[in-house]
């Protein structure tokens, strides 16, 4: 993921529990965010129709106004609809989950909260927010993305749910039995894909050596890498972070959760794939190169 300056954004934290609110403040004011807080759903409203924050980390249980309700009267006003909206939950029921990312919410997180996790997924809706805040990109901004997509997974039955699942949301699928056939893959078309789908645990190459060998290519470097796994302990999300992973996904597969990181994976990329064209065409004898270096001393 590309560096940004955290001190520049700023995020509201809302949760009733006094605990969890101020673990999460101390946290995201320690990655050099600036925090506000709230308490309640209402709480919430009022201070979006007041201050300017650049994202809102929304618990959903709570007094006045739950999670969706907030959504949704965001959604409704003007002033608040492009917020991004996280939603944070210890509550597993994929159909809530469901109608928060429909109502519009971009991404959700689980309680108990892995922080590496959450500053990834922060991280990663404010950048694409960043590049759809230009003019030329906000059609963009609700439109479901599709692209190619390689999956590398040993294992055939999980290998299929992957496919079909992305396959019946408009993308096109490459599959690559270990990690071997994913770098010969990847050498051979670089450009090719929009997304690696990059399960941990397989024989020879294993997914962090795949990892490895996207994130030391100058031309893999735009192409976000989602780790999948059985395994979701701490030390394992974190090694995969640090690697350069964008995410991660964990087995089984929740149907609701694979959308919402594929997706917002996806967008990501396009949204650096148009950038880096739009910088490409500022060459030295562009008409707006020239006109800086003859202002220039």
């Amino acid at each position: 993921m590309s560096s940004m300056d955290t001190s520049r954004y700023s995020v509201l934290v809302v949760d009733d529990d006094e605990q969890n609110r101020d673990l999460l403040t101390r946290s995201l004011e320690k990655a050099g965010y600036l925090v506000g807080t709230a308490n309640d759903g209402q709480q919430v409203l009022d201070r979006l129709g007041v201050e300017h924050f650049d994202l809102v980390l929304l618990d959903f249980m709570m007094p006045r106004l739950d999670g969706l309700q907030v959504i949704e009267a965001m959604m409704r006003s003007d002033r608040t609809r492009e917020i991004p909206v996280i939603v944070v939950t210890a509550v597993g029921d994929r159909a809530m989950l469901a109608k928060c990312v429909q109502a519009g919410a971009c991404d959700y997180v689980t309680k108990p909260i892995e922080m590496a996790i959450l500053k990834s997924r922060i991280s990663q809706v404010l950048e694409s927010r960043r590049y759809m805040a230009r003019d030329s990109l906000r059609e963009h901004r609700n439109q479901p993305v599709t692209g190619r997509i390689l999956i590398v997974e040993d294992n055939e039955f999980n290998r299929d749910i992957l496919t079909r699942r992305v396959q019946k949301w408009g993308c096109d699928v490459d599959g690559a039995l270990d990690g071997e056939e994913a770098v010969r893959l990847l050498s051979a078309g670089a450009s090719v894909y929009d997304l690696v789908m990059l399960d941990i645990s397989m024989p020879g190459k294993d997914g962090f050596d795949v990892l490895q060998f996207i994130r030391s290519r100058e031309d893999l470097s735009r192409i976000p890498v989602i780790m999948v796994s059985a395994i979701a302990d701490a030390k394992t999300v974190l090694g995969a972070l640090k690697k350069g992973a964008i995410d991660f996904v964990t087995k089984p597969f929740n149907a609701v959760e694979l959308g919402v990181r594929v997706q917002n994976a996806l967008r990501l990329k396009k949204m650096r794939d148009r950038i880096g064209v739009q910088k490409s065409r500022l060459t030295p004898d562009s008409p707006l190169e020239a006109l800086i270096a003859r202002r220039k001393p």
